[in-house]
């Protein structure tokens, strides 16, 4: 119910946009998203590994650790916490933390968007909700780090970028893929480069096991992301007709927005355009490769900050300049936010798990108040898994 409330009242200023065209500074947005999303408690798993690191692992790290990179996790996400233990709990501390890379993304969403209530809604279902609920913490952070310094790409400083990205890597070394962003900025894709990329791209995933196999032996860190495509429990798994129907029709819908409606913005930004073709097309292969759904979390950000100029939508058919009407308009906006929403919900209600990580919300403030908080780490984790519906024991992995 948490969770249909506050897409509702997204979708109701997504609509209420198109119709005013009123752009204001939405406090309460920033709020509830930041208490329902950031402080939630005992919702998702992966807080189970960070809480254990938080308590029991970053306060005896010596400078010795940080020297030799032995810290666990990677050495700015371990200082992060080795700083605050002595300060603050960890609820206090993920929540906060969450909290300012929540805000500093919305942020951003905001002032890249046209419709900024569609872009928060689709990337929210599609990615930064179940993000800041498990949290996935290290990813978000680096991810916030980058798109804090897109203005550096757009200013073409490439230095500045380049430190950018070795912060960002501090907290997640996924973060030096992102050293791509500068160049994509330099080309500009069109329907027959696209299509050029797509074959590309399909030619190159369903052999990645093989590329990264030997490319590890010259690039060793690739190993770390091998086991992704090695594994049974990522990779099992196949799109029913009817959802893979559904994604041909959204790729297509999406692919028409960006080429009729965010490239025929005076303003466009051509990485921003760029790396939404290549969000749809790896949205699309993830039917071959599930686990591309985890790497184009992080592209899906610039998907829909393009997506949100649905409202410059237009077309010429025979010297005739077509504009849809705002009824139409209207009816792709909520096309689009209902049935990510759906989808979401789909997915998420896919298994027990699911379920019990993500829809039994409890949140850290209204437990405190209700004093059912648990006393230390080590309770609150065993209650957690002696009440999951499946052995957490066997499915339990290193949090990537």
């Amino acid at each position: 119910m948490i969770y249909l409330f506050l897409f509702s009242y997204i979708y109701v200023k997504a609509i209420l946009f198109e119709l005013l065209l009123v752009k204001k500074t939405d406090l309460f947005l920033y709020l509830i998203i930041i208490l329902i999303l950031c402080f939630s408690y005992q919702n998702g798993a992966d807080w189970r590994y960070y809480q254990d690191f938080y308590e029991n692992i970053a306060p005896n790290l010596t400078y010795t650790n940080f020297f030799n990179d032995d810290t666990y996790f990677e050495r700015g996400y371990a200082l992060l916490n080795f700083i605050f233990y002595n300060f603050l709990n960890y609820e206090i501390f993920m929540g906060l933390v969450s909290g300012i890379c929540a805000y500093v993304i919305i942020k951003n969403l905001i002032s890249h968007s046209h419709n900024s209530y569609i872009a928060i809604s689709l990337y929210l279902s599609a990615f930064f909700l179940t993000a800041l609920l498990e949290p996935t913490i290290r990813q978000v952070i680096a991810m916030t780090i980058i798109i804090h310094g897109l203005k550096y790409i757009e200013k073409n400083k490439f230095v500045s970028f380049l430190l950018i990205i070795i912060f960002a890597a501090q907290f997640h070394q996924s973060a030096y893929i992102f050293i791509i962003l500068y160049f994509v900025n330099k080309i500009n894709l069109n329907f027959t480069k696209t299509i050029i990329l797509f074959v590309f791209m399909t030619v190159f995933i369903s052999n990645i096991e093989i590329i990264l196999f030997y490319m590890s032996d010259f690039l060793p860190i690739l190993k770390k992301y091998l086991v992704y495509f090695q594994s049974e429990r990522i990779m099992n798994y196949e799109r029913s007709f009817i959802v893979s129907i559904y994604f041909v029709v959204q790729s297509i819908i999406y692919l028409i927005i960006i080429f009729y409606a965010y490239d025929k913005y005076e303003y466009k930004k051509l990485y921003v355009k760029n790396l939404a073709i290549i969000s749809v097309i790896l949205q699309y292969l993830s039917d071959i490769f599930p686990i591309l759904v985890r790497i184009n979390s992080y592209l899906s950000f610039f998907l829909f900050v393009a997506l949100s100029y649905i409202g410059y939508l237009s077309f010429t058919m025979k010297n005739k300049h077509i504009i849809p009407s705002q009824g139409l308009r209207i009816f792709l906006i909520s096309f689009l936010i209902i049935t990510n929403v759906l989808v979401w919900k789909i997915s998420l209600n896919s298994s027990d798990l699911n379920t019990y990580k993500f829809f039994q919300y409890k949140n850290y403030f209204i437990e405190m108040l209700k004093g059912d908080l648990h006393e230390n780490g080590y309770e609150k984790i065993n209650n957690f898994n002696d009440n999951a519906p499946v052995d957490m024991n066997e499915i339990d992995h290193i949090v990537k």
